[in-house]
């Protein structure tokens, strides 16, 4: 497979759209939720954005950009516009990353959002009540390792395809701390992505295979040559540590819709 990450031409505004929805097609949107117009100074349009990611699932391929949205808004007002969004996007599979996003998720519920299409981790035990711990990723110091670790993954595989440049252009800021967990902090755009792409990982029966035998990679039997269990499990096993960013990021024209 390639590892090549299709990037496209970007426009500035709240909504970038590459690609209309189309009938039949299943849809992922990942979001990531902010606090308002203001930063800890009290600045206008200086602190981090209500940002979502829209992409359209190619059964066992991953994930295509379809659209973009940022900007500097309430989360209340952020959930009316995932939930309307979504919903011109056949439904799409929300998943928003709720520490901060309980306003969000209120409004999304209160537009009538299908229930059954907000996004359920299986693996995640809550340690808050209600509503909101049931629906959405709380994301943790780990929950961020494997969020960009799921991420990489991906583009490894030439699963990805970003057609947003300013995305590109942030996840290439993306650090680590001295524990080797992703510093995402401002990384609005970034967080929303990996959001989406973890819920296509973690629903795909395609995917789940593909992660399935990446574990069984680290239970080889005794005496059995490591180089022969990849070849019986019908696996590449990729360098787990990664280069230091992304990696190179070829550039393709393609226009935004209505641009």
């Amino acid at each position: 497979m390639s590892r090549e990450l299709a990037v496209f031409e970007d426009i500035q505004g709240p909504w970038t759209v590459w690609e209309h929805p189309i009938e039949g097609a299943d849809y992922v949107l990942g979001g990531d939720t902010a606090q308002g117009q203001k930063d800890a100074q009290g600045r206008e349009h200086q602190g981090d954005q209500c940002t979502a990611f829209i992409g359209r699932r190619v059964k066992g391929r991953g994930v295509i950009q379809v659209a973009e949205f940022a900007d500097w808004i309430d989360p209340y007002t952020f959930g009316e516009i995932v939930a309307s969004w979504g919903g011109r996007y056949n439904n799409a599979i929300l998943n928003v990353e709720r520490n901060q996003g309980l306003g969000t998720l209120l409004a999304v519920e209160s537009c009538g959002y299908p229930r059954e299409r907000l996004y359920v981790p299986t693996q995640q035990a809550s340690v808050m009540g209600g509503i909101e711990a049931r629906v959405w990723l709380y994301t943790t110091q780990q929950i961020k390792k494997l969020l960009v670790d799921t991420a990489w993954d991906y583009m490894q595989r030439g699963m990805l395809t970003l057609r947003s440049a300013l995305l590109v252009a942030e996840m290439d800021k993306v650090s680590k701390d001295e524990k080797n967990i992703p510093v995402l902090g401002g990384k609005d755009r970034t967080v929303a992505m990996l959001e989406a792409v973890y819920v296509d990982a973690t629903t795909s029966a395609v995917l789940v295979e593909i992660v399935d035998k990446q574990a069984r990679l680290s239970q080889i039997p005794q005496h059995v040559d490591r180089e022969l269990w990849k070849k019986h499990l019908g696996i590449q096993e990729e360098d787990p540590s990664g280069p230091e960013g992304w990696g190179d990021v070829p550039e393709f024209e393609d226009s935004p819709v209505g641009a």
